[in-house]
């Protein structure tokens, strides 16, 4: 049946604007890196229509503006740390992950590092981060110190992958020198659990060599709301001012939440941003 004259104006208008849509999307596709675009589209719709809930199993201790307040400036001593340790300790927790480099000693109070080993050693249930530095062309890896990369559970590293457009999409369950890389830091926290994974065979101190590895990727699962996680504040921990069982068979990650501390890592889309949980790592030298 043949369009009517009247209609045709609106015809041509629909198909020139179908047209124009299928150009635009050819010349979209037609640039470097279209698949990867493509994929990341798919991803961040996929995870907009299906946002899954926070795992309850999660709680956070946040280095937080607040807590930087009440204490003082960064870095605290670690005679805090020591205490705070031993306060979660007592609730008997699945696992604490620190996330905060310790890479260097204390002078100005050396007793305080004794001590943060002494609980890191107590609590039997701690994983310290390690990370990647770049000397010139050499790579090479930053760990805690000896003593604590003894006291400690585990090691992982705190590594993400970030994606062309600077989205943080996944991550490496294992990264680091070829011979003995590590585990990520959730993956070394379940280590400490006495979850049983082949990455927690190795000896927690291993130094490892050869080539820097990325290995077994991993899409990260964000969680949606604004504050998905139970989040208590450092000073509350310290005070004393949480629920007795706040994080009795719980894996407690503390790491900083505060402005201006560590960097800040972009998830996708906005609505999630909240909800990657210590996108950032701390030191405290």
């Amino acid at each position: 049946m043949p369009t009517p004259p009247e209609k045709l104006p609106l015809r041509r208008l629909e198909w020139g604007a179908l047209v124009a849509a299928l150009l635009g999307l050819v010349l979209w596709l037609s640039g470097p890196g279209d698949l990867p675009r493509v994929n990341h589209l798919v991803q961040d719709t996929v995870s907009w229509l299906y946002p899954r809930p926070a795992s309850p199993d999660v709680v956070i201790i946040a280095v937080d503006d607040r807590s930087i307040s009440a204490i003082g400036r960064w870095p605290w001593r670690r005679a805090l740390h020591a205490q705070m340790i031993g306060l979660v300790s007592k609730q008997a927790p699945r696992a604490i992950g620190m996330d905060i480099l310790f890479s260097e000693e204390d002078l100005d109070y050396p007793g305080d590092d004794l001590l943060l080993a002494r609980a890191m050693r107590s609590s039997g249930r701690v994983a310290l981060p390690v990370i990647r530095r770049s000397q010139g062309s050499a790579q090479g890896t930053e760990r805690p110190l000896s003593m604590f990369a003894q006291a400690a559970a585990q090691l992982g590293h705190v590594h993400v992958n970030m994606d062309g457009d600077g989205v943080v999409r996944s991550l490496y369950l294992q990264e680091g020198p070829a011979s003995a890389p590590w585990p990520h830091l959730s993956l070394a926290m379940q280590c400490a659990a006495g979850v049983p994974h082949t990455e927690c065979t190795r000896e927690p101190a291993a130094q490892g060599s050869g080539g820097w590895v990325k290995q077994q990727p991993e899409i990260i699962a964000f969680a949606s709301g604004t504050l998905p996680f139970t989040t208590y504040s450092y000073i509350d921990v310290l005070r004393g001012q949480v629920p007795q069982d706040a994080f009795k068979d719980k894996y407690v990650l503390v790491g900083a939440t505060a402005a201006g501390l560590g960097d800040m890592l972009s998830a996708p889309p906005a609505r999630w941003r909240a909800a990657c949980p210590m996108s950032r790592w701390s030191r405290t030298s």
